[in-house]
């Protein structure tokens, strides 16, 4: 069986650093943003926000 690739997938702006979560994927589309392409963030990066995780300062 194929290794499955992690269902949370967090893309990251390298101009502005907005961050986009990807709930459903679609095929041939580029996310794009102030002009440029975003870049997947790595399992490390993504830890502080995981959706599971309480956002910072919640109760």
């Amino acid at each position: 069986m194929a290794e499955e690739k992690s269902q949370h997938v967090l893309y990251k702006c390298g101009n502005c650093g907005k961050i986009v979560y990807l709930m459903e994927a679609g095929f041939g589309k580029e996310l794009k943003c102030c002009d440029q392409q975003m870049k997947e963030m790595t399992e490390e990066e993504k830890k502080p926000y995981h959706p599971r995780f309480p956002k910072p300062g919640a109760p």
